[in-house]
């Protein structure tokens, strides 16, 4: 069994710290406790009319530009977003973002997305909240694309790709994991949240999928559309 940080990201008040002192703090000690990694959550904009201290006003610092200023600070440790709202980005400049970081960390990047649960937030970035599901099943698909195909072509009912090439790609010799969790409640206090991930050795160009179920349910069973994805590419062992 691993065991990972999260980061203090989300933090109404850092006291006599700043985000930047408590966050690399929190890295380091991680890394000398023996952590397997760190994790950063998002949230990109709140309401002007959300209360600070509050789920819905909170402030989240970027995850992919804090995790990417830990590469060199944390030279051990695997960098994770728990988890990215994927549907309110654009596929390919996420795809740029996560490979880019990947290729900086040496493939220490663990790329957790999930569908969102801000209504409110959505409508502020002009993102679709009623389709956020079907967004987010095709933008992994284009993810993978874009990561695994030399020239990536894509046609869906959201997202559209003819003949895009995305340089410089992820490392290639890593395995990946797709899988589904089961998120109760409306935020990650609401209560812990079960899940199986089975990790998979791949050859190049080859992404198999799993699917995941909270404990007890029928693993044969359809997934609702209201569950988050976990889109996970991991390390070789060292």
């Amino acid at each position: 069994m691993r065991f990972g940080a999260f980061l203090p990201t989300y933090w109404d008040d850092y006291g006599t710290s700043s985000i930047r002192v408590a966050i690399a703090e929190a890295a380091r000690a991680a890394e000398a406790l023996g952590y397997e990694g760190v994790w950063a959550n998002d949230i990109v904009v709140n309401p002007a009319t959300a209360q600070r201290g509050t789920m819905a006003g909170g402030q989240v610092i970027e995850p992919l530009v804090t995790l990417a200023s830990l590469v060199h600070l944390v030279p051990h440790l695997t960098l994770g977003t728990n988890v990215l709202v994927l549907p309110q980005r654009h596929p390919i400049l996420v795809a740029k973002q996560a490979a880019a970081l990947h290729v900086l960390a040496e493939g220490r990047l663990i790329l957790g997305v999930g569908i969102g649960h801000r209504p409110e937030e959505f409508a502020l970035l002009g993102a679709d909240y009623a389709r956020r599901a079907a967004t987010t099943d095709e933008a992994i698909e284009v993810l993978r694309l874009l990561w695994r195909e030399p020239v990536a072509r894509y046609h869906g009912r959201i997202h559209h790709l003819d003949g895009v090439r995305l340089i410089p790609p992820p490392p290639r010799r890593r395995a990946a994991d797709l899988g589904r969790r089961q998120q109760r409640g409306s935020g990650p206090a609401s209560g812990p949240v079960r899940r199986r991930l089975v990790a998979h050795e791949l050859q190049p160009g080859r992404l198999p999928v799993q699917r995941s179920h909270a404990a007890g349910a029928d693993p044969g069973a359809a997934m609702p559309d209201d569950r988050p994805h976990i889109l996970h590419p991991h390390r070789q062992a060292r």
